[in-house]
């Protein structure tokens, strides 16, 4: 299990050091270009919304990967159930997302914290984690929908809905 785990990681690292070194670079990049000062207020909503949305293809497009038959009767001949072989897949998948998502957001923080002059405190570190876990029920999500046999796992994505509204405005909203 290990052994498919380190070899799916490895497919997807050149992948996952691009996009690391693209999002450290774009948010090195907004300060100096004065994007911060516009999108100041809206950052948390951006970083959310394109979190969700690249997490969600990304998973779409892993799972899709893993569904071409030859790829999948390659997997299914080993010596493990395939249950396993999702699990060392998904922690593979789980891993670039961290590496990835994590890392630069943290990263980036602890610049802000050290080196310049803006306030950061405890909550901008916990927002780290915080688009970390979505970004990975996001992308459990997106394989979800390409493996699952029924079509209707698309509605699904209202778990999405409620993380953006968690209070109903009106009373539709609250009964659905």
């Amino acid at each position: 299990m290990f052994e498919l785990y380190k070899g799916e990681f490895q497919r997807l690292r050149k992948g996952a050091l691009i996009c690391l070194l693209g999002l450290l670079a774009v948010y090195y990049v907004m300060p100096k270009f004065g994007f911060w000062e516009i999108l100041h207020r809206n950052m948390g909503f951006l970083l959310t919304v394109g979190t969700i949305g690249l997490s969600l293809a990304f998973g779409i497009f892993h799972a899709i990967l893993w569904r071409k038959k030859n790829f999948w009767v390659f997997l299914i001949h080993r010596p493990l159930p395939p249950k396993k072989i999702y699990l060392s897949l998904l922690a593979a998948g789980v891993t670039v997302i961290l590496a990835t998502i994590f890392t630069s957001i943290f990263a980036t923080t602890v610049y802000y914290d050290g080196v310049t002059d803006k306030v950061v405190d405890g909550r901008h570190y916990v927002f780290a984690v915080y688009l970390t876990l979505l970004s990975v029920a996001c992308y459990m999500l997106g394989t979800l929908t390409v493996l699952h046999r029924s079509k209707f796992v698309i509605i699904s994505f209202y778990t999405l809905a409620m993380v953006f509204f968690p209070e109903p405005q009106n009373i539709w909203a609250q009964v659905i």
